[in-house]
């Protein structure tokens, strides 16, 4: 495949993805109680719009529900201007136990996260839809796909590639063959938060070009929605399966 087609496809995806963040609501799937259960791995860091429940035991009247503002911050009774964007909900709870023990004696407080505005991944290539779509329940490379109107003409099912951030938000990638997972002969792989779906047009020779020059690099830098892992610099690695 030429470069410039790449190139072009790749675009299409990430401006496609841009305007479909831009457009998206916040609203998302939440449990009976109200509460959301935080996104699989601990590390899940709070974005902007994101709403959480703030109690305190036994001073129900600190009790509060708040949005992160657009300045990343938060402010609750007896707290303001606490910046919340970019803390693990163990942290966000460590700081609030810390300020509130200036005028509550022992404070035990609990943070649940409610709604996550931000809890999305990208697909993009050669499907009908390049874009963004949000997580609602369980969610796998083949149903996103889906989701996305499914394969054109001109993908290249063997080769889809998987880019997910690890334990230190460095990019990951894992090469899947999706012709075999819709024939049965290999598991499908569910997604999580920020999770990238790539599918091309043809062979790549170099597995990390993809990560590396057409998705991290075209990613916009003003894109605040989680995926900013795959701004980061140095080699990506690069998994086979």
């Amino acid at each position: 495949m030429r470069l410039n087609k790449v190139l072009a496809v790749v675009v299409f995806f990430v401006v496609s993805a841009f305007l479909c963040f831009a457009q998206a609501s916040s609203e998302s799937t939440t449990d009976p109680a109200g509460a959301k259960p935080e996104p699989a791995g601990s590390a899940y860091k709070l974005q902007r719009g994101d709403e959480i429940n703030i109690r305190v035991y036994r001073n129900s009247d600190l009790e509060s529900t708040v949005k992160v503002g657009p300045d990343g911050r938060i402010s609750t009774m007896m707290v303001d201007d606490l910046v919340a964007e970019g803390l693990t909900v163990a942290q966000l709870r460590t700081e609030l136990t810390r300020r509130y023990a200036k005028y509550v004696r022992d404070p035990q407080v609990s943070v649940t996260l409610r709604d996550l505005v931000n809890e999305r991944v990208f697909v993009g290539g050669e499907v009908e839809r390049p874009g963004m779509l949000p997580i609602a329940g369980r969610i796998t490379v083949l149903t996103a796909v889906m989701q996305a109107g499914g394969f054109r003409n001109t993908a290249h099912r063997t080769q889809v590639f998987l880019v997910r951030k690890d334990e230190h938000d460095k990019p990951v990638g894992t090469v899947l063959d999706l012709r075999d997972m819709v024939r049965g002969k290999k598991p499908d792989v569910p997604l999580q938060s920020f999770d990238v779906v790539y599918v091309p047009k043809s062979k790549i020779a170099r597995a990390d070009q993809v990560i590396d020059q057409y998705i991290r690099q075209l990613i916009p830098g003003n894109l605040n929605a989680g995926f900013t892992y795959l701004q980061s610099p140095g080699p990506a690695v690069i998994r086979f399966q």
